[in-house]
């Protein structure tokens, strides 16, 4: 299967402003939800929002990490404070993205799971070590710490922001061979 080549499109902004938008976003959308399903589970049996929780961050800490020029998995372990930042990464961000499947990570015999609470932001990241269980280390991550320390970074990294612009990605330019998404682009441009 051919994919459409195409270019991407870019914008200039302030840097100041591009965080604050996220700033904004995490705090009428992000953490809202984060609090609904706080609220529910403390009113149900059955808890909700673990994976969705996990899978609605990880974009966004990717877009902070890149506007202020850091290695995502970087960012994770010592701006976020999560512990072991790159193998969190790849079994946590790339399962829940691309993936409807828990992802372990396997190495010299030993398996390393992870599980997400959602305990107080005051609770904090658990790396322990599992007796009884087929995997030997599970990494618990702590969703709400993870909300309201990025809401921590970017209220710092705001404060102490200039004026400087950057470059962010807006959208995607296609061009116009014959392809399935050209059809569908010439039919909404055609008819809506």
């Amino acid at each position: 299967m051919s994919r459409t080549p195409r270019d991407k499109v870019f914008k200039i902004v302030s840097k100041k402003q591009y965080l604050k938008n996220i700033l904004a976003r995490l705090d009428t959308e992000y953490i809202q939800i984060l609090n609904l399903v706080t609220e529910h589970n403390l009113k149900h049996e059955r808890g909700i929002g673990f994976w969705s929780l996990a899978r609605i961050i990880f974009p966004v800490i990717e877009a902070v990490a890149t506007t202020v020029g850091k290695r995502k998995e970087d960012f994770l372990e010592k701006d976020l404070q999560v512990p072991f930042g790159h193998l969190v990464w790849e079994i946590y961000r790339h399962a829940l993205m691309h993936s409807d499947e828990l992802r372990y990570a396997v190495y010299k015999e030993k398996t390393i799971s992870w599980a997400i609470h959602l305990g107080n932001e005051n609770i904090g990241h658990i790396v322990a070590k599992q007796i009884d269980s087929t995997h030997h280390t599970t990494i618990h991550l702590a969703v709400p710490k993870l909300y309201y320390d990025l809401q921590t970074f970017l209220i710092e990294e705001i404060a102490k922001s200039n004026s400087s612009k950057i470059t962010v990605q807006v959208g995607v330019h296609f061009p116009s061979h014959k392809s399935k998404v050209i059809e569908e682009l010439e039919e909404i441009y055609k008819n809506f």
